[in-house]
């Protein structure tokens, strides 16, 4: 059943009282994105607070999850809480079978139909608002439409339902981040506190640079975090009534719109655990661990405007820098080393000179946290950091070499701690940067080498040896899809005189002999249909494959099944 925002505190009850009367009834399963391990940072927060016992059980894909769940033998286990998994998959069975109640937060759409009508699965759903019955029956005859017919008539032959569903022909897509769904129910009970704040910020942040929402949406919504850092961080803020921008004499800061800005975060007072806002923020990766010069070079939007991978590319990069007036020799050291007076002017001057590079949406609204006295992070750097060592190509840590489920779990544990957790998060950012390289070498080869291949409705290119170093980091989802984004952007720049199209890059894996196929739309804001789209085009040529990733828009296909994998999806004919 759907359950509305305004009944989180109710279903946090339901879940405490449960674990009162036996031991640990309780078991949380988390998938490997950030935003899911925000969520789970703020519930196990207040799980501890009121002493409940509880499991955290990651889980990579839907394939473990059908295995965690059928591993589920204990008594006194009564309730399942999913974060950013289990709204695609049968849950239903779990109620009747072994008497457990699943609680799904999950930020992908649409949900699984029969999760929707049974008591035993609680979907929290941001769109949700309560209706009265007649109305449920009439919108139940209503979605009882052919195609739902077909779809229980397949499936009726069978003795049992299957877990995972067969995609959705509309697509994909997503609700609120799911960290911000628990950050609510922290809000309901008056419990709020400003690391689970940061955690909402963080898991916001995730899902706006992985397009999963697009900026107007990204907009409204850190609007309401900056509400609660209003309220619970101090800082140099003041509501005042004037409405034009004006120089205080008495602070020395600027007001803007009514509210006076801080002075420069690196010369405030530096307040361990401090969230600040940063109403300008450059939109620039990492630029404040990374030299300004490499920022610059490797960031997607300015390597993707500026079309770096060309001479005139990096002679405009050149321009660029001398126009800010800053020396190469300040440019190429660490951004957090340059010169003050640079680092003060850097903003202003890029807005002025970034119409005529074509580059003026530098900017966004975010949020930065003082994690110590030397340390700070913006929340892209968390994202980027904790999505690096989830996906890292390597062990992380002191552990011995282990197989890809063990290196996985290490992995997952390390990214859980680095969300508070300054070595971590640095260690992440080194990761985060030789990724970044990769993708830009690797994209700008496919350009040069004009390997991206036009289909009917979309454009294709494929990666077909993983001989060179960088395309490790191509084996694991979230690499992909970057790579994706970014040859899809930079081609869009490159040609733009024609029309948009989608992007579907595929990659080889040798150690698995198979290839991994990811599709991105052009825009933010449409559904995503390639999940379905591959399912079907693998099915009709009965090539052997996986579809069970927690985000719907990948496959991944035997190697010797792939050339008619591929004929068959840019026949056109999905």
């Amino acid at each position: 059943m759907l359950i509305p925002l305004s009944q989180l505190n109710e279903i946090y009850d339901e879940i405490r009282q449960t674990s009162f009367s036996r031991g640990c009834s309780l078991a949380i399963l988390v998938s490997g994105d950030c935003d899911a391990l925000a969520a789970c940072k703020i519930l196990t927060q207040m799980l501890h607070k009121d002493t409940v016992q509880y499991r955290v059980i990651p889980v990579a894909n839907y394939t473990e999850l059908e295995e965690k769940l059928a591993s589920f033998t204990d008594p006194e286990l009564r309730c399942l809480v999913f974060l950013n998994c289990g709204g695609s998959c049968d849950l239903t069975q779990l109620g009747p079978e072994k008497n457990l109640i699943s609680y799904v937060f999950d930020s992908e759409r649409p949900f699984w139909a029969d999760n929707i009508k049974s008591a035993y699965v609680k979907l929290i759903d941001d769109t949700f608002v309560e209706e009265p019955e007649d109305q449920e029956e009439e919108e139940s005859e209503i979605e009882n439409e052919p195609g739902q017919k077909r779809r229980r008539e397949g499936r009726e032959d069978k003795p049992r339902k299957r877990f995972k569903n067969d995609p959705d022909p509309t697509g994909v897509y997503f609700g609120i981040s799911t960290a911000g769904i628990i950050y609510r129910l922290a809000q309901q009970m008056n419990r709020a506190t400003n690391d689970m704040l940061w955690m909402w910020i963080v898991g916001l942040t995730d899902q706006y640079l992985h397009r999963k929402i697009d900026r107007s949406e990204y907009e409204q919504r850190i609007n309401e975090c900056l509400t609660e850092v209003l309220r619970l961080n101090e800082h140099p803020y003041q509501q005042r009534g004037e409405e034009a921008e004006e120089m205080d004499q008495d602070s020395e800061q600027r007001t803007v719109n009514g509210i006076i800005e801080p002075k420069d975060f690196d010369t405030e007072k530096k307040t361990p655990g401090n969230i600040h806002i940063e109403h300008k923020d450059l939109k620039l990766m990492l630029y404040r661990h990374w030299s300004l010069y490499d920022s610059l070079y490797y960031s997607d939007y300015v390597a993707c405007k500026l079309g770096i991978w060309r001479e005139p590319g990096k002679r405009r990069l050149n321009e660029i820098i001398a126009q800010l007036g800053i020396p190469l020799q300040e440019c190429r050291q660490d951004f957090c080393f340059m010169k003050p007076m640079y680092k003060k002017t850097l903003k202003d001057k890029l807005q002025q000179i970034g119409a005529t590079y074509e580059i003026e949406d530098l900017f966004l609204t975010t949020c930065v946290r003082q994690y110590n006295r030397k340390k700070q992070f913006s929340a892209s750097d968390v994202v980027y950091s904790v999505t690096a060592l989830l996906e890292s190509p390597t062990l992380l840590g002191d552990q011995e070499e282990s197989n890809d489920r063990e290196k996985w779990l290490n992995n997952f544990w390390v990214a859980h701690d680095a969300l508070l957790d300054v070595n971590y998060l640095e260690q992440g950012i080194k990761i985060a940067q030789d990724q970044q390289k990769a993708i830009v070498q690797q994209g700008t080869i496919l350009i040069e080498k004009k390997a991206v291949n036009p289909a009917a409705d979309f454009r294709y290119a494929i990666i077909s040896s993983d001989s060179l170093n960088q395309t490790k980091y191509f084996h694991h989802p979230l690499s992909l899809k970057k790579l994706t984004t970014f040859i899809m952007e930079a081609y869009r720049e490159l040609r733009s005189n024609i029309r948009p199209k989608p992007m579907v890059l595929c990659v080889l894996n040798t150690s698995r002999n198979t290839f991994l196929v990811t599709g991105v739309t052009s825009a933010v804001q449409q559904r995503n249909d390639f999940g379905w789209r591959f399912h079907e085009a693998a099915q009709a040529v009965e090539a052997d494959f996986r579809r069970d990733f927690f985000e719907d828009t990948y496959i991944e296909v035997r190697k010797e099944h792939f050339q008619a994998f591929l004929e068959q999806l840019t026949a056109g004919a999905y």
